[in-house]
């Protein structure tokens, strides 16, 4: 037989007695005797209540009969005998009961007959004035005796006038034990709360002044007493069985556990042997059968970890490496950044961190679609994997941003590195997988040696500084960080309008959009530059500030659909002067995005009347030559002028013109200034102005800031001018 057949019975047949003939029966034993408590305790209240009310019925009869009395009449008409009235005709009249402690009279006006002297045992039972008619009964606790005090009006039997008053006080607890038989209540507990001072109770409060035990039930106890010692023979008997049960289980079950345990412990202490189990037959047969598999299954569990220990190594191994790049993972560099940490102190050497990133990779996602995307990533990894030497491994920290750690190198060593995988990205040629432009790429480096070590676990901070320059760079696109970018760090972390900058971006709300207007030759406003603003705080955070966080946290293009839709407000509201216009900037994120046209589909409206400029910068166009000019070709179709912004601030190649789509090309306000320096560069310029008027493009020069920069615009055949002398960006709203 089966050992959970044995366990069941002895169980049932355990719990079965000890529920049966104990609990149940204890628990409405239990609750009968509460019960019964519970409802004697009731009716005594009962009782009492009825004896107190039923006692001030009686004492009140009593005081009204004795106001009828002709000698206390005959008191109020002729008091000239009062004290031996009170102190002995009274006493020993019918109407004196022995429970009464004090009577005085009183006269129409509410004042003793006599002066009242107080006995020392009660001391202002009765007081100095007669109450009011509806305080004319009360008790008044006197350190645990309680009297209760009592008033009533005496009229002239004839006439029925007011001739005074009787005030009465009697000690209450002997009346009710006198005078009244319990059933419920145990008169001998009747006592009263006592109290440090006399303290005056209100007549619904006198049961809260009395302290009371209900009688004892003694069937209610004998009952209670024949279950206790019941109960107490159940458990007798309860430890009995389970004496029995205790003997039964260890001999059918504890021994041979013991015996399995011991075998346990062998395999345990010789895991590389194989020992039989003893010889010895259990109870049981499932013992038996554990016995016999025990042997078995140490065969099979050193195999095992032989097994799980491959797979473990297998699976940290998998755990490191990055599945889209084939190349290590965050996980696998954190792990690598917290050894560095931990042991640095200990041997100091330099360390060099790199920081690689991807420009415009959102861009490439949005237009070539996300397994064009992927294939990037990969051929980045790979390219950067074959350029690194053997001992410096590359990783992959996210998107598109990959870093390396480099160990016992100097400054120049990391930057001939960092030099060496730039290059090797940089002259990839991706058109195999369908790109045909140049995709771009930053480097940031920090580098930690005994000069510096204090800034170990800023290496990776430092980095990003030095990346976030290198984007911002057109030409430099690798960069050490400096101690003066440390201002630049603080502008990307601790800035306090970050958070306004980034909540207007993705909710419209707080911008500003301030209009500069860009003047014609014939000194009329040709039409107006955007420029957003963003109002925190009831000031406007600096462009500067702005354009730091979107770059940083690769915001362009929501900041290009705010600027779109803020402008869309503003032609709908009427906010930009007819016949004029209005250009907006986008960024490069935004011309290559595949909904480029749907977004700005709404501005369509207002071209029959307005002149709607787009404005790009050139390193956009020439490093997106193809896509961008098919972009830009589709939007002047539709009616939209395109300017080519801050020419001279970039790679300023008169060649790229022809290829160009623009309308319009803009000096940078370098340019402008320049005009007024030394002669050659004054001539290059003017020029290169020339040469644009006469190919037909129209010429901005920006930075007109004195009539001199004016004057010389002009001169070097500019069709329109901007700048602050001409007129500043002003809200229109505020206009």
């Amino acid at each position: 037989m089966h050992a959970k057949f044995y366990l069941m019975f002895f169980l049932i047949l355990t719990l079965g007695l000890y529920i049966g003939f104990n609990i149940k029966l204890y628990k409405d034993a239990e609750e009968i005797r509460q019960q019964t408590q519970q409802r004697t305790e009731e009716l005594a209240q009962i009782e009492l209540t009825n004896a107190i009310d039923a006692a001030i019925a009686i004492s009140r009869s009593k005081i009204k009969e004795m106001a009828l009395w002709e000698e206390v009449q005959q008191q109020l008409n002729e008091p000239s005998y009062y004290f031996f009235w009170h102190d002995e005709r009274l006493k020993e009249s019918q109407y004196w009961e022995k429970y009464y402690d004090q009577l005085e009279l009183y006269n129409k006006d509410r004042k003793p007959l006599h002066a009242i002297h107080h006995s020392d045992e009660h001391m202002n039972a009765l007081p100095n004035e007669v109450p009011s008619a509806d305080k004319n009964t009360f008790f008044l606790n006197q350190q645990g005796h309680l009297d209760l005090v009592m008033f009533e009006p005496i009229y002239n039997s004839t006439t029925q006038k007011l001739e005074g008053y009787i005030g009465l006080t009697l000690d209450f607890l002997p009346l009710i034990l006198q005078n009244y038989q319990f059933t419920y209540l145990d008169k001998s507990s009747i006592q009263i709360a006592k109290t440090h001072n006399i303290v005056t109770v209100e007549m619904d409060q006198i049961e809260s002044q009395m302290i009371f035990e209900p009688v004892k039930n003694p069937v209610n106890d004998y009952l209670w007493t024949l279950i206790q010692n019941f109960i107490n023979q159940v458990i007798i008997f309860g430890i009995l069985l389970a004496g029995l049960f205790t003997i039964f289980f260890k001999l059918s079950t504890l021994n041979p556990l013991n015996s399995l345990v011991n075998y346990l412990t062998q395999l345990k202490n010789n895991p590389s042997s194989i020992i039989p189990p003893e010889n010895k037959r259990f109870c049981f047969l499932e013992f038996e059968e554990l016995k016999n598999s025990l042997s078995g299954y140490n065969q099979q569990l050193i195999n095992a970890q032989v097994e799980i220990e491959a797979q473990r190594e297998t699976a940290l191994c998998q755990s490191r490496i990055d599945a889209l790049s084939n190349i290590l993972n965050r996980r696998a560099f954190d792990t690598r950044l917290d050894t560095i940490f931990l042991h640095y102190h200990e041997a100091q050497h330099p360390v060099g961190f790199i920081l690689f990133d991807c420009d415009f990779f959102k861009a490439i996602n949005d237009t070539y679609g996300h397994e064009i995307g992927d294939s990037v990533i990969r051929i980045t990894a790979s390219t950067f994997r074959n350029a690194l030497p053997e001992s410096v491994e590359i990783y992959r920290i996210g998107g598109d941003e990959f870093a390396c750690i480099v160990e016992h190198q100097d400054l120049a060593g990391v930057l001939d590195i960092a030099n060496l995988c730039f290059n090797a990205i940089r002259n990839y040629d991706f058109n195999h997988i369908g790109i045909r432009e140049k995709i771009a790429y930053s480097v940031g480096i920090s580098f930690i040696d005994s000069h510096n070590s204090e800034d170990l676990a800023l290496m990776h901070k430092q980095a990003d500084i030095a990346l976030y320059k290198s984007k911002r760079s057109l030409h430099q696109k690798v960069q050490v960080f400096q101690k003066d970018d440390e201002h630049a760090g603080k502008t990307l972390t601790s800035n306090e309008h970050i958070t306004a900058i980034v909540e207007s971006l993705h909710s419209g709300k707080n911008i500003r959009m301030h209009l500069q207007p860009v003047y014609g030759i014939h000194n009329q406003i040709d039409y107006f530059e955007s420029l957003i603003r963003i109002q925190f705080d009831n000031k406007l955070i600096h462009p500067v500030e702005i354009f730091d966080v979107v770059n940083h946290r690769h915001l362009e293009t929501e900041l290009d659909k705010q600027v779109i839709n803020q402008i869309l407000h503003y032609l709908d509201a009427g906010k930009i002067q007819a016949n004029t216009g209005v250009s907006i900037n986008i960024s490069a994120s935004t011309l290559l995005n595949e909904d480029l046209m749907p977004l700005f589909a709404p501005l369509e409206a207002h071209l029959t009347h307005q002149k709607i400029t787009i404005e790009i910068i050139e390193d956009t166009l020439i490093s997106h030559l193809e896509l961008a000019t098919q972009k830009l070709s589709a939007l002047r179709e539709k009616g939209f002028k395109i300017a080519l912004d801050d020419f001279g601030s970039g790679y300023s190649s008169i060649r790229y013109l022809a290829h160009m789509p623009v309308d319009i090309i803009k000096f940078d306000m370098s340019l402008t200034h320049a005009l007024l320096q030394d002669k050659k560069t004054h001539q290059i310029i003017m020029t290169t102005a020339q040469m644009i008027t006469h190919a037909g493009y129209q010429l901005v020069l920006e930075g007109i800031e004195t009539d001199a920069h004016l004057t010389a615009a002009k001169a070097a055949g500019a069709t329109h001018f901007q700048g602050y002398l001409l007129g500043r960006p002003q809200d229109p709203y505020s206009a």
